[in-house]
Parts: C-alpha cells; sequence; structure tokens
C-alpha cells in the first residue's frame, strides 16, 4: 500500500515523522507531501471545528493512490459531536485529526494516531466498520474505543480484503 501525507495547517514535523515511521514499520509506502492551509470553507464558527468532508475534498485533489490528511484542527460530521477522522470508502482520500488523540503521553499518543490512520485507510480499501472491538476497522466514539482495538485488521476483514492485509504491524 503506497499513501500520501498531506498535512492540513500547522501539524508538528516530529509527530509527523513518527507517523511516517509507523506506518512504514507497518509496511505502508509513505510519501509526504507540502503542507497546505486548512480551507477556511471547512471552519464553522458556530461549533469551532472544521468540517471534515471539506478537508477530504483536500485530499481528492492531492497527488497519490491513497492520500491522508492528516490535521490537527477538531473534525466533525454531522450530525456527530465530533470524529477522529473520515474517509472514502473504496476511494483516494482519508483525514485524520490529532486533536483529540490526548498528546500528554507521547507513546501512547503516537499508537492512537497510527491506529486512526490505519483505520481510515481501511476505508480506502473497500472496508466498512468492524463489530469485532479488538479490530482496527472498529468504530471508535471515544479514546477508549480507539484504546481498545488494535492496529491490524481481524481475520474477517483481512477475508474481506481478499486475504492479503494491506499493512501488518508487527506486536
Amino acid at each position: 500500500m503506497q499513501v500520501s501525507v498531506l498535512p492540513a495547517g500547522d501539524v508538528e514535523k516530529n509527530v509527523l515523522e513518527a507517523l511516517d515511521a509507523d506506518l512504514r514499520r507497518a509496511g505502508v509506502g509513505v510519501t509526504t507531501l507540502p503542507s497546505q492551509g486548512v480551507p477556511g470553507a471547512a471552519h464553522n464558527p458556530e461549533r469551532d471545528q472544521y468540517r471534515a468532508p471539506e478537508l477530504l475534498k483536500m485530499g481528492r485533489r492531492a497527488h497519490g493512490e491513497h492520500v491522508l490528511v492528516v490535521t490537527e484542527v477538531d473534525l466533525y460530521v454531522d450530525p456527530l459531536n465530533f470524529v477522529f477522522g473520515q474517509a472514502d470508502v473504496g476511494g483516494q482520500a482519508a483525514v485524520i485529526s490529532l486533536h483529540r488523540l490526548s498528546p500528554d503521553d507521547s507513546r501512547l499518543f503516537r499508537f492512537r494516531a497510527l491506529k486512526e490512520a490505519l483505520h481510515e485507510l481501511g476505508h480506502n480499501v473497500g472496508l466498512d466498520h468492524c463489530p469485532e472491538a479488538t479490530c482496527v476497522m472498529h468504530f471508535s466514539n471515544e479514546l477508549a474505543d480507539t484504546d481498545r482495538k488494535g492496529p491490524n485488521l481481524c481475520p474477517d476483514c483481512v477475508e474481506r480484503v481478499g486475504g492479503e492485509p494491506p499493512w501488518r504491524v508487527p506486536a
């Protein structure tokens, strides 16, 4: 799997480098694109949040088989209060927000960012949400859900993508 990482807004360089390294360790090829600003049309001043679909549009316009937009702004999709990310199922673009991943513990923050990135990329390869709580494709409604799941696909999701996982995070 090849992924172009597109920073949107002010994303710390060390965070991008860590995500790059973690994705590579999982067997994902990574190219980091030059940073772009967060589209003004994405901001909802009433909520002081950003519309995730607007950042997905950025990803669709960027070069790459799969484009992962990474931002530190707080994202939402109606009718939800917030989302950790969003992606085009079976498509090119995905976006994750680092905003709610609680960077107080750098190791935990890094693992959460990797799992959210892989979750959204899983949508790009055609996977929907999985009922298995430990599968990376399980929906995260809160950080406890993200912490509970692992970074890899469950056997059922591996079967759904043709029996060969697009990545494998070593234990």
